[in-house]
Order: C-alpha cells, then sequence, then structure tokens
C-alpha cells in the first residue's frame, strides 16, 4: 500500500504518555494508517482557527484525541486552562470530527492498581 492509500490518522497529545505510544507503536499495529502525530510544538489546540484550517488541509479520517491538561495540580492551579484544553477544544475537535470516527481518552486519575483508586474533591469549573 502507497502511502498517498493510508488513511490519515491524526493523534493529538502526541509528547504526552498515551499519544506518543500509539505515535510509536501504529507502525506496527495500524500499517494502514498514516499517523500524524500532534504535539504543542506541531499546533496549538487553543487556536482553533489555525486548528480548524489545518484539520480542512489533511483531512484526516480519524482523529485520536489525547491531548489534555492531566495533572490534577495543574488543573486546579489553572481551572481557566484546564477548561479550555479539557472541554473547549476537545469540543472543538469532535465538532470537525463529525463525519468521521473520533476517539477521546479521558481519565479522572492514573493509579497503579495497587492500592486502589485515591480520590480527591472533584475540580469545579464554571
Amino acid at each position: 500500500m502507497t502511502v498517498e492509500n493510508k488513511i490519515l490518522v491524526w493523534i493529538t497529545g502526541a509528547g504526552g504518555l498515551i499519544g506518543n505510544y500509539l505515535v510509536q507503536t501504529a507502525k506496527q499495529s495500524a500499517p494502514d494508517w498514516r499517523v500524524q502525530g500532534l504535539a504543542r510544538a506541531d499546533l496549538d489546540l487553543l487556536d482553533f482557527a489555525v486548528v480548524r484550517k489545518q484539520f480542512q488541509h489533511d483531512a484526516p479520517q480519524l482523529v485520536i484525541h489525547c491531548a489534555a491538561l492531566s495533572q490534577s495540580h495543574a488543573c486546579q492551579k489553572n481551572p481557566g486552562l484546564a477548561r479550555q484544553l479539557n472541554i473547549e477544544v476537545t469540543a472543538q475537535l469532535a465538532e470537525l470530527a463529525a463525519e468521521i470516527p473520533f476517539v477521546f481518552f479521558s481519565t479522572d486519575l492514573v493509579f497503579d492498581g495497587r492500592t486502589g483508586i485515591t480520590t480527591s474533591p472533584p475540580l469545579s469549573i464554571h
């Protein structure tokens, strides 16, 4: 299969743990994909005009959205940024991807599974 015949897949959050793993393993696990890993340096997801333009230019056939502000301390320290990155960016990407598959990763907490789930008060974003 030539590169032109492979489906183009956007993977946001390519600089993070899950996104980077997906980008790194795609060649073996999804050989029919042409993966475009998007980290902050590649595309500022907060600049929706640029994101829309890039989406229209690239015309991906699948979006795997792994980008987020995931550290609870950072979210609590800057709830406005947490809302933008975790809610607004996700909604905007989902809107762009309305006609194609859209996979979204989200987590409340990450834990090792040995000591159970540690809970904290939910982040209140208004």
